[in-house]
């Protein structure tokens, strides 16, 4: 019998913890005899470690484990070894899984033998969380933050994979081998993990009733961060020979973003400011991580 483990994607910077998340676990309609979940813990203080106690004295089968270090890749590797389940189902720790998400991914995979494909669900904030902050709801509306929309129709071609609500076999995770430690921050180290599973011509099929709920209240501020994260890590991903020709992309792009705030619409101004940020980060790792200690003669 096939088995399921939920990993709970954590970074350890943040000490959030969503209101349902054992709830969550608790109502899930798939057999808890068929399922564990796996929670990276902060050593010496960790919210998050309540709901890993409690989940366990609720019983579900939990494994969890302490660690310093703070790297999400490095620790979706750690959560990987720590697991035995043969589907491994990649959760962001702020998503509150509905009552349906485990089973759907679990029969996906029990269904389909082979290991050629990923299932992914829908992710949205909550209204309570959307009717406060018109930033957050352009997020969801716009696919701003997962590079995809959800609240729109999903385009069921195209590959995508993240690890908020992604699952895959672990004979998969095998081959595609450790996600890239490389990368420091939260942010495009799933996007080069899905990168190597197109290059293995593995597919994707969108489940759009697997849906979480993504529960934390997402300010420009922490967002602004996290692209200057993510145009680091583009840095990392991209070749000196790219670097040239990257760069014009993002300055036209950013060129581009800058016309459309004299419109004055609040979602053109807040697209300009990322796409800044990101362009910031960017630049960081080439000028002062890349070309400092590149020879040129």
């Amino acid at each position: 019998m096939n088995k399921l483990s939920v990993i709970v994607v954590r970074d350890l910077l943040h000490d959030f913890i969503p209101n349902d998340m054992v709830k969550a676990f608790l109502n899930q309609s798939l057999d808890v005899e068929n399922y564990e979940v796996v929670i990276p813990l902060k050593n010496n203080s960790d919210l998050y470690e309540t709901i890993a106690l409690d989940l366990e004295r609720q019983g579900i089968n939990t494994r969890y484990f302490y660690t310093d270090n703070s790297c999400r890749s490095k620790l979706v590797n750690l959560a990987i070894d720590h697991s035995e389940g043969d589907i491994i189902l990649f959760l962001g720790e702020d998503f509150v899984p509905n009552e349906n998400l485990l089973r759907i991914h679990y029969e996906a995979h029990t269904k389909d033998t082979s290991d050629n494909i990923t299932i992914f669900g829908p992710t949205s904030f909550p209204e309570r969380i959307t009717q406060r902050s018109a930033f957050t709801k352009w997020l969801d509306d716009s696919g701003q933050l997962t590079g995809i929309n959800f609240t729109n129709e999903v385009p069921t071609r195209s590959f995508f994979f993240y690890f908020g609500n992604s699952s895959l076999k672990r004979s998969l995770t095998e081959r595609l081998g450790p996600v890239n430690e490389d990368l420091p921050y939260p942010c495009l180290d799933d996007y080069e993990y899905g990168v190597r599973m197109k290059k293995l011509g593995i597919r994707s099929r969108y489940e759009p009733k697997a849906s979480a709920i993504h529960d934390h209240p997402l300010d420009e501020k922490e967002r602004t961060l996290a692209m200057y994260q993510a145009g680091y890590s583009s840095g990392i991903l991209n070749k000196k020979l790219n670097a040239l020709l990257l760069i014009t992309r993002q300055l036209v792009k950013l060129v581009l973003n800058y016309l459309r705030t004299l419109t004055l619409k609040q979602e053109n101004l807040w697209r300009y400011r990322l796409h800044l940020s990101f362009i910031k980060g960017m630049l960081s790792f080439y000028l002062v991580k890349y070309f400092r200690s590149t020879d040129f003669n």
